[in-house]
């Protein structure tokens, strides 16, 4: 059994109750990211919930209060939260530099493919533009009478291993990253056109947290 504390449409300092419904949970956010090994609980949360604690009947931190599964912006039997074991090793972080330093690789955007994953867009000035990765390249098609600019998406790199570790999904490799530290160095295996690449690429700190 779980308490959720929080403020749901603004009325604060309000205790519901339930039960943990789940462990080991996936939800993917609304930038596309997948959160791994969060609680499912039913402890009513609505909006207003988010960022406070999850407690056991002891009073104990199990978690933090995160997002709802809802097809009405309300409540359904249906919240998660972040372990407590999670936020644990972001605290120390959090009380030096009043955020999280994340990992960055500098790209913006990836395309899964039969061979690994596609450089989309990549940050102009991040760790993996100034590595050497590619994106798709510029060039001139024709269509009938017209001559048109744009770009070549078989042109652009596609990522095959991180550190020598087979990479099949943007997830894949997004989750790898973020496990490393800024200032870090991974190689990025890549198939340009054809030929195998082995790029060293020095990890930034995420500006967005």
């Amino acid at each position: 059994k779980v308490l959720a504390i929080g403020n749901p449409f603004g009325y604060d300092q309000t205790m519901t109750h339930g039960m943990v419904s789940s462990l080991g949970r996936t939800l993917r956010t609304r930038n596309n990211r997948l959160i791994k090994g969060i609680i499912q609980t039913d402890a009513a949360i609505n909006p207003g919930n988010s960022g406070g604690p999850l407690l056991d009947l002891a009073g104990k931190l199990v978690g933090i209060n995160t997002a709802i599964f809802t097809r009405a912006g309300q409540n359904s039997g249906i919240g998660f939260a972040i372990p407590a074991n999670i936020i644990r090793t972001i605290i120390p972080e959090l009380i030096v530099h009043h955020r999280v330093l994340r990992p960055d690789l500098g790209i913006l955007a990836l395309q899964e493919t039969s061979y690994g994953v596609r450089v989309v867009k990549l940050s102009p000035e991040g760790p993996a533009k100034l590595a050497g990765l590619q994106g798709p390249q510029v060039g001139l098609y024709q269509m009938g009478p017209f001559t048109i600019k744009g770009l070549n998406f078989n042109t652009a790199d596609i990522i095959t291993h991180v550190d020598n570790i087979k990479v099949n999904t943007s997830d894949e490799l997004m989750t790898y990253v973020e496990k490393q530290k800024p200032d870090q160095i991974i190689t990025l295996t890549v198939n340009r056109t054809g030929t195998i690449l082995k790029i060293p690429v020095k990890l930034t700190v995420n500006s967005i947290n």
